[in-house]
């Protein structure tokens, strides 16, 4: 493993041997955690153990990065979001934010719950979409926050009869979480994988 190649960026790419033991709990809970299948096989990681994308850095503060990737772990697998709903929040959201990695990552999932190829383009493009009337105002309200960092009267009453509190404020909490991944990961100038080509 020590001839390895290196990898680019600002971070140290650790490798699970180099982790002491409160970055094992992170790194266990990112590689192990819910986002696994729960086979015992580990996600997320290159083939000589490092983190991969936005998780690498989440060990440089064990604690903290737990915490910030349970969030993640949450909006997939904890909120009222549909699927559509939380791939095409997540899409506007690394769109705005222009970041390659996740929007790579998020518009094969997108495709994976009916959104075609066409659909996605129409997204990067930031052109209008036939939507069901649900995720039309889901993404009215994500591309609200966005621009504004807020709701004006109107929208937010639309949105409140049409989604509900709770859906509000788990759009709200995706657009924050992945804000902060792609600052995260422009800030460390976190590389793309192989096989991945820049979008923006």
């Amino acid at each position: 493993m020590a001839d390895a190649p290196e990898l680019l960026g600002r971070v140290p790419w650790l490798r699970a041997a180099d982790l002491d033991t409160e970055q094992q709990k992170t790194y266990d809970g990112i590689t192990l955690g819910r986002r696994s299948a729960g086979d015992g096989k580990r996600i997320g990681v290159d083939a000589e153990t490092r983190l991969i994308g936005p998780f690498n850095v989440m060990v440089q503060s064990p604690a903290l990065g737990n915490y910030t990737q349970e969030v993640g772990a949450s909006i997939r697998f904890d909120t009222v979001l549909s699927d559509r709903i939380r791939e095409l929040a997540i899409l506007e959201t690394v769109r705005a934010r222009r970041c390659d990695f996740e929007w790579i990552a998020h518009a094969r999932m997108a495709q994976g719950y009916g959104f075609t190829a066409e659909d996605i383009a129409t997204v990067l493009a930031g052109g209008p979409l036939l939507l069901p009337p649900d995720e039309a105002t889901a993404r009215e309200v994500v591309q609200a926050l966005l621009a504004d960092d807020d709701l004006d009267d109107e929208l937010y009453a639309r949105a409140e009869a049409a989604l509900g509190i709770r859906v509000i404020y788990e759009l709200m909490v995706l657009v924050g979480y992945y804000s902060l991944v792609a600052t995260s990961m422009r800030i460390w100038r976190t590389p793309l994988m192989a096989g991945m080509e820049p979008v923006f």
